[in-house]
């Protein structure tokens, strides 16, 4: 119930969040992008609890759980990309954009087309009803605002 796109040192994701697997759109804005202390940024979608475990991990800290069900996207200060789902890991290779979450189709389209990545989410928002809210950018210039919550 999320939209994640990366294009160009850009990290943009809508700010939707549900409940009840998606039935309730709850109110409030839903937190889904991450600096990390190397000043690398990930994006998740899934449970915020799996999300922010995954997140601490990348961050140096224990490893997640087997059962962790969060699709996690980072992007390193070198810009490579690698895509995680739960533990399994995935390195994006000449690739220059990427999106994942329920709107990655429109999103992806949008940036076949040439959108940057904050026109991805705006092109998932308009499509996907999973995909909502304002949307939220990161870029690796950014100083460090702390890690998960």
């Amino acid at each position: 119930m999320t939209t994640i796109a990366y294009r160009n040192g850009v990290l943009a994701a809508d700010t939707g969040a549900y409940i009840n697997n998606g039935s309730v759109r709850v109110p409030g804005r839903g937190r889904k992008l991450y600096r990390l202390k190397d000043g690398s940024m990930a994006a998740g979608a899934g449970s915020r609890k799996d999300i922010q475990e995954m997140v601490r991990w990348l961050d140096g800290g224990d490893e997640p759980a087997k059962d962790n069900d969060a699709y996690l996207l980072h992007i390193s200060t070198e810009l490579s990309i690698t895509y995680y789902e739960g533990t399994h890991v995935r390195d994006v290779e000449d690739c220059s954009f990427y999106a994942l979450g329920s709107g990655a189709a429109a999103a992806l389209g949008a940036m076949y087309a040439g959108a940057d990545a904050y026109g991805a989410i705006e092109a998932a928002i308009a499509v996907d009803p999973y995909t909502d809210g304002e949307i939220d950018t990161m870029t690796l210039h950014e100083p460090y605002p702390g890690g998960p919550s």
